[in-house]
Order: structure tokens, then C-alpha cells, then sequence
């Protein structure tokens, strides 16, 4: 059953036709620290036209059980997974999808500020070299070295 939980959820959002618009999501790892600042921050900021048929998950995890190397973690015990899934009304107009795009920005900016990293998946535009270098911090030149033997055609990002 739980590896199926979802499935009626996907199965209305295709029906109602919020499946096939673009998805402008947001995820990130916030620390506890600061988690509840940026969730007020964060529903200061939201409307429902803004969320569609999405949601906001949140949830506390161990950061000590995250022992993937390269997903980053804010440098506290206990972090908060932040996933913003947005799911647009259809007929959401590309300005509007833009506007959610740069809203992410904005927010992924406000959260980096209270320690948090991103979990590599979502819509954050414009991320530089001084971005990711943050993120990754003392695992950045890992990361380089990765890249460069595993995708020397500068295919993905960073």
C-alpha cells in the first residue's frame, strides 16, 4: 500500500489536467534552527492560485542518516525537507509560470541565508559558480573532479 499511496493523487491531477503543465518546484534541506522562520516567511509569500493542486511537505529527518556524498546538508542534527510541489492550474499562463519561477529564486536566496541547501531537483534559475560553490562548500572540488572525469562534455550542471 505505501509504495502506492500516490497513485490516486496522480491520477486526479492528470484528470484535472494540472499533470501536464510545467512544474515549478522547490526543495530544499532546511536546518531546525531556522526551519520555522522560513516556513512564516514561506506562507507570507504563497496563494493558492500560487500552489494550484500542489502542496507544501515538510518533514524533520536525522542529517546523520544522509550519507549520500554529494546530497548536502545543513549543519544541524536535525534538518526539514522543504518540497514546495507546485502543480498549476491549467491554462496557467508562462508569465505566471515565470513569476513562480522567479518567487523560487527569491526563496531558495532567503533560505540559503538561514543555512539551508538545496536538494538537486526543482526550479531554481540562474544559479552561478559562486552559488554552487557555496552549496557544496569543502565538496566542491570533489564535485568538479566527478564532473570532469564523468561528464568532460559539460552536459549537466553545474
Amino acid at each position: 500500500d505505501y509504495l502506492f499511496r500516490l497513485d490516486g493523487y496522480e491520477a486526479f491531477l492528470k484528470e484535472a489536467g494540472h499533470w501536464f503543465e510545467a512544474k515549478p518546484w522547490l526543495s530544499l534541506f532546511l536546518p531546525r534552527s531556522s526551519a520555522a522562520r522560513f516556513l512564516r516567511l514561506v506562507e507570507s509569500q504563497l496563494t493558492p492560485e500560487s500552489l494550484g493542486a500542489g502542496v507544501l511537505l515538510t518533514y524533520p529527518y536525522p542529517t546523520s542518516k544522509v550519507t549520500a556524498p554529494m546530497a548536502v546538508q545543513p549543519n544541524d542534527r536535525t534538518g526539514y525537507l522543504f518540497d514546495l510541489l507546485r502543480f498549476p492550474n491549467p491554462g496557467t499562463s508562462d508569465a505566471e509560470i515565470a513569476r513562480m519561477v522567479k518567487q523560487n529564486r527569491w526563496l531558495y536566496d532567503r533560505a540559503v541565508e538561514l543555512g539551508a541547501k538545496r536538494y538537486l531537483v526543482g526550479a531554481v534559475p540562474d544559479l552561478t559558480a559562486a552559488d554552487w560553490r557555496r552549496h557544496f562548500g569543502s565538496s566542491y572540488g570533489a564535485l568538479c573532479d566527478a564532473k570532469r572525469r564523468f561528464d568532460p562534455g559539460n552536459v549537466l550542471t553545474p
